[in-house]
């Protein structure tokens, strides 16, 4: 998903221009990125198939190389579809780097494929190349600020249309 692709009245202010589509290591050089997915593992999935579940604890960042992807929030007994993913996201950041129980499930929409980055390989990265895993940290926490800054802008909007 890319700020451009909300509706103008969800863009967060002063990021009506931002050219951003929440992909990871987007000016990484060659070399460093066969680097990169040296550390990361490949997965397939069907559709259907549930990638992440809400509740769980699992300290990995994605990278979605094929296939649509649906973000479910769960409330008590119903599940509700808040966004889709495709090819070229990375998804998983929050718990990737603040190590908490994930926030949503993640349920493949189309068969696809994605890349996986555990802590475990990530340390081993940052220990074997701290320049390339200084950009995958720059590039989480790029990603993590707009997304705030998206879900603060509609708050806001909403708490205006509702008088609150």
């Amino acid at each position: 998903m890319s700020v451009k692709d909300l509706p103008p009245v969800l863009r967060p202010h002063g990021l009506d221009d931002v050219d951003d589509d929440f992909s990871l290591l987007r000016g990484l050089p060659k070399d460093d990125m066969n680097l990169f997915f040296n550390f990361l593992e490949r997965h397939a999935f069907s559709a259907g198939d549930v990638l992440i579940r809400q509740g769980n604890s699992d300290r990995a960042l994605f990278i979605l190389t094929a296939g649509t992807l649906e973000v479910r929030v769960e409330t008590g007994d119903t599940s509700h579809a808040v966004d889709t993913m495709g090819e070229g996201t990375f998804f998983g950041e929050q718990s990737f780097a603040d190590g908490h129980p994930r926030t949503a499930t993640i349920v493949a929409a189309t068969a696809g494929e994605y890349f996986r980055l555990g802590i475990r390989a990530f340390k081993r990265l940052s220990e074997q190349h701290p320049a390339v895993a200084l950009a995958v940290v720059n590039d989480v926490a790029h990603v993590l600020s707009l997304r705030c800054r998206m879900l603060q802008t509609i708050r806001s909007r909403l708490l205006a249309e509702h008088g609150i």
